[in-house]
């Protein structure tokens, strides 16, 4: 992973509108007095990407509006489409070999390509510390350097999975991977950020009148980290139905002989 040098350059960071890359915006520009480049790469296959890039202005408006001095800190956004970047032979056989072995989001593939395209090293992404984090999240495992209270077969699995892992993250680094949503929340509060994080956008699908959808994943696992007040009530329930469904359906698959 890459180590972002903090000079009088501005830090690189991917911002999506969401709660984590926003709350690191909030350290970066008003704890350690940073200036912030922030990037956002348009992918025109989700449906949220207005939402979010709708999100960004709103907060950078409110956030210039409550604090004048950031308007020579905070640069403009960096928008990139996903066709723009060239792909890498490198990083693709990384991913590849991933993805033989395990689920990994094709977002982190061009994510990379496109700090490689633009020789940005130390790229920032916020991922957090996942508390609901098993076997299936190699990610939150790379983080953590290991699969925490894992069997031997997953610890071979995780060594045959680094090298790779190596490969693909190797322009980002990863600042907040020691806080969890609710550590975020406990700092936020404290801050006075909350008027901030409340306009953050998290949904991948969002439904009429522009409300989260409830049963995509980060909607998922919003209900999973005590995040629900998020999202519409009728909603929550929906979503708790699904999350009990995918529970007995994988307690059956593992209880099917092979």
């Amino acid at each position: 992973m890459g180590v972002q040098k903090h000079n009088l350059s501005a830090v690189d960071l991917f911002w999506t509108g969401g709660w984590d890359s926003t709350f690191r915006l909030l350290d970066l520009l008003l704890e350690k007095k940073l200036s912030v480049k922030p990037h956002y790469i348009v992918d025109d296959r989700r449906a949220s990407h207005d939402f979010e890039m709708d999100t960004m202005s709103a907060i950078r408006d409110h956030l210039i509006e409550k604090y004048p001095f950031l308007i020579k800190r905070l640069h403009p956004v960096k928008f990139s489409t996903r066709q723009q970047i060239i792909p890498t032979i490198k990083t693709r056989a990384a991913f590849n070999a991933i993805r033989e072995l395990r689920h990994l989001g094709d977002q982190y593939l061009w994510l990379s390509e496109y700090c490689i395209q633009n020789d940005l090293n130390g790229m920032e992404i916020a991922i957090e510390r996942s508390l609901i984090h098993d076997f299936n999240d190699d990610i939150t495992h790379y983080l953590l350097e290991g699969y925490q209270n894992g069997n031997a077969h997953q610890k071979d699995l995780f060594r045959a999975l680094k090298p790779h892992f190596d490969i693909l993250f190797q322009p980002f680094s990863f600042p907040i991977r020691h806080l969890s949503k609710p550590d975020m929340l406990q700092i936020a509060q404290q801050r006075g950020w909350m008027n901030l994080l409340n306009r953050t956008w998290f949904c991948f699908r969002p439904k009429n009148f522009n409300q989260p959808f409830g049963h995509c994943k980060p909607c998922l696992r919003a209900i999973q980290e005590n995040f629900a007040w998020r999202i519409p009530i009728h909603r929550i329930y929906l979503g708790k139905m699904r999350l009990m469904y995918s529970q007995w359906r994988n307690k059956k698959l593992q209880e099917t002989p092979k």
